[in-house]
């Protein structure tokens, strides 16, 4: 037997215990294997990697103090579904997923968004985001009402101009199960719209707990690699058609992307690969506007998404702030600099409407939420090329 190393060279080499383990599944199609090897035959990052092939072939791995317990979600092959899903927070999921289904809707299909959130509703809600105009009043009544006005659904809804359902989830585990979820009770919802194709969106790096068609896995190349090629991240890459590798910007994360794609390569040779960077489009004119700009980017990128306002809108960006989840830094940020600008410019995301929109209503400022348009850089290819090599897989 060949040693195994991290880097995944004998992931699908002939001789390799994995393929050994996986065509074993496949003849014996056992509920459950049990591992009792240990140093130096299997060390902890090769088991899992064995966790994650497991996991994706739906056979519990068992060991003398662990007990992996594999996904077995909602098989309904009824309707099409998309599942995109995420390695963890803040990746860009959600903006991935409007874009998606704004391609799917410009391919004539009615599209239905089926998104999870821990801030989500109690019972699934049903958002016509078609048909509603989700404005800044629409969601100050939501403020008003109680509700969660910047959770996902309501942002696709308000991005893409699409429908979408609104289902809550509680905790996840290391292959993304929810502790908890009405998504189930969401997916019933969903499919009573009679859409052509449900899109299925994580939290997290959560995943709805109904087995879709296809998957796209989105991750930011801010965090660690690891989040993709270790612990349980090649359960993902074996169930994704594409992964998309966000915030790539600059020599440091296109030697990451390059890394990251030659180790997804070795976990999954059929799945492709794009690395984007994301662009603000304000959904009203900002020309001739004195910006305060709210998101939750990194510091780092911060000057991108100004520098991209101001060329595209001429608009002046007279600050900005990485603080749209951090209230009470955002609020005296917001305090200090009031004097400065006119438009406060934000994505719909954490203390957006609560804090952002709340403020400019309160002190007669312009409230202009952004989209967040994911742009390819790594191939000469559209990111509606690689959504519609995706479909048709």
């Amino acid at each position: 037997m060949k040693d195994f190393n991290f880097d995944f060279e004998i992931f699908h080499s002939e001789y390799g215990y994995l393929e050994s383990i996986k065509k074993a599944v496949e003849k014996v199609k056992p509920d459950v294997v049990f591992d009792l090897s240990d140093e130096p035959v299997l060390g902890y990052e090769e088991r899992m990697i064995i966790a994650s092939l497991l996991s994706y072939l739906e056979v519990d791995y068992v060991g003398s103090d662990f007990n992996f317990k594999a996904p077995r979600f909602l098989k309904d092959f009824s309707v099409n579904t998309v599942a995109v899903i995420g390695t963890g927070k803040r990746v860009g999921k959600t903006a991935v997923s409007a874009a998606f289904a704004r391609f799917l809707k410009s391919r004539g299909k009615k599209v239905v968004v089926l998104a999870m959130g821990r801030g989500g509703p109690e019972e699934p809600v049903v958002l016509d985001g078609e048909n509603i105009l989700v404005d800044n009043r629409f969601l100050l009544e939501l403020k008003k009402a109680g509700k969660h006005a910047a959770s996902d659904y309501v942002e696709d809804a308000m991005m893409s101009r699409i429908t979408t359902v609104g289902c809550r989830r509680c905790g996840g585990g290391f292959a993304g199960v929810p502790f908890t979820s009405n998504v189930i009770k969401g997916f019933q919802v969903a499919k009573s719209l009679s859409p052509d194709i449900i899109v299925l969106e994580g939290s997290g790096s959560s995943i709805p707990p109904i087995k879709a068609q296809r998957y796209l896995t989105v991750s930011n190349l801010l965090d660690s690699k690891y989040h993709v090629i270790g612990y349980l991240g090649p359960y993902r890459l074996l169930l994704s058609r594409l992964l998309v590798l966000t915030n790539c910007e600059g020599p440091a994360e296109r030697k990451k992307f390059e890394e990251i794609s030659k180790m997804a390569k070795k976990i999954n040779p059929e799945i492709e690969i794009v690395g984007i960077v994301f662009r603000p489009r304000p959904l009203e004119p900002l020309k001739g506007d004195k910006v305060f700009l709210a998101t939750t980017a990194g510091n780092e990128y911060l000057k991108y998404i100004a520098r991209h306002l101001e060329e595209t809108e001429g608009c002046q960006v007279v600050y900005s702030s990485g603080n749209l989840a951090r209230r009470d830094a955002l609020r005296q940020e917001l305090e200090i600099k009031k004097r400065e600008f006119n438009t406060v410019v934000m994505e719909l995301k954490a203390a957006a409407v609560d804090v952002a929109l709340d403020f400019a209503v309160k002190n007669e400022k312009r409230a202009v939420f952004i989209d967040n348009i994911p742009h390819v850089v790594t191939s000469d290819l559209s990111i509606d090329k690689y959504f519609e090599n995706l479909v048709r897989c």
